[in-house]
Parts: C-alpha cells; structure tokens; sequence
C-alpha cells in the first residue's frame, strides 16, 4: 500500500510531506545494546545522518533525484526517544541493501 500511496505522490509531484521515503523505526533491545532498525529504499548511505542527543535517536536524510527538466528534494527526519543515555563512541551503523542498522550501547548504571 505504502508503495502505491508513494507512486501516487510523484505522479502528481507533490511535497514530500505526504509521500512516504522510510519505513516505520524499530527500536528493540538486547542486553547492553540497543538496536534501531529502519527500511530507506533507494536511499544512499552518504546521504544518511544518524544523531543521539541525550535520550534521543535523531536519522535524517536528504535525496536530491535529477529528472529532465526539474530537480526533486526528498528530505525526512525520524525521531525516537531511548530508555537509557548512550555511550557516544558506542554507535555503530549498518546500511545494507537499502536498510539502516544503529547499535547504540548503553552507558553503564552507576
């Protein structure tokens, strides 16, 4: 359904806001390691940012799509809070075959 809402909103251009570039986030955990997980399509990997501030997980993304006589922006931001603050040097991000993967690993409880 989602591709065909998206197929919809380029054939009568209109503003990203409507379509739908990503998937829904998954957030799950597993023992020290939290796993955010997120399906980008055609998305390039150079053209991801992934963020933790805090308590949040910030992935944004900007596509800019050449086509004969026009140039189309594609930008989207997802947000989710986490349970716990995160090790800053402890992100690791995967983006394979369309899908991003974040390992975030949980600062210790002191």
């Amino acid at each position: 359904m989602d591709r065909l809402f998206d197929d919809l909103c380029t054939d009568f251009d209109l503003p990203v806001m409507f379509c739908r570039i990503a998937g829904d986030l998954d957030l799950r955990e597993e023992g020290d390691v939290l796993i955010a997980r997120l399906e980008l399509g055609n998305i390039k990997p150079d053209d991801v940012h992934v963020t933790v501030m805090g308590h949040r997980l910030i992935i944004s993304a900007e596509s800019i799509i050449d086509a004969v006589g026009h140039r189309k922006t594609h930008t989207f931001r997802k947000e989710i809070g986490l349970p716990c603050l995160i090790r800053p040097e402890g992100v690791k991000a995967e983006f394979d075959d369309g899908v991003l993967e974040v390992r975030l690993f949980k600062c210790s409880a002191r």
